[in-house]
């Protein structure tokens, strides 16, 4: 398997929930509350059961905005990806993507390594390739998620309800350029 180097903006971790993943790209760069990636790379045995995951606990998220541009660029079994937040652990977090495959953007709560989705929007067409923004706004047990510029997820969940890590999520074999990640908690 062939691996790219690693390149991580300071503070971040890297994560895999099952085996083969590496970070490739330019230098990653970070301030307070922004991160800068130029690609996520997995390896070549990464499967539909593997989540890869890249996040700090240096900029504590509760409740405010993340967004982040990404592009899905290529992936047999996924294509996509989105951002994490309130994340414990590579095992609990809550997520948001799209995938370009499946056409669609969806809301997931991740326990103990358990995935389950909170909502779901189909029939959204990206070509592969295209820079779009998601987009997610959490107040209390309320979460919305945004996909340029339009709401298209709504759910309520109380299972995280302390601040956590915020970061960025790809499954399987997606490879995703991720840009402009940017996280605005309330009151800053």
């Amino acid at each position: 398997m062939r691996r790219a180097a690693a390149v991580l903006a300071v503070g971040f971790a890297a994560a895999v929930t099952m085996t083969g993943f590496a970070y490739g790209g330019g230098p990653a760069e970070a301030t307070v509350t922004e991160v800068s990636f130029e690609a996520v790379q997995p390896g070549a045995d990464t499967f539909g059961g593997t989540y890869n995951l890249c996040w700090t606990n240096s900029v504590p998220f509760l409740d405010g905005e993340i967004e982040v541009r990404l592009r899905a660029d290529t992936g047999h079994e996924d294509e996509g990806g989105g951002p994490i937040w309130r994340v414990r652990d590579r095992n609990n977090c809550y997520i948001s993507r799209y995938n370009s495959l499946e056409h669609n953007c969806r809301l997931y709560l991740v326990k103990d390594g358990a995935r389950k989705m909170l909502d779901s929007a189909a029939r959204i067409e990206i070509p592969r390739g295209a820079w779009f923004t998601i987009k997610i706004v959490q107040q209390g047990d309320h979460i919305e998620g945004w996909l340029d510029g339009k709401k298209l997820l709504d759910a309520r969940d109380t299972t995280f309800t302390g601040q956590g890590g915020v970061g960025l999520w790809t499954k399987a074999d997606a490879a995703t350029a991720f840009d402009d990640f940017t996280v605005r908690p309330n009151g800053e």
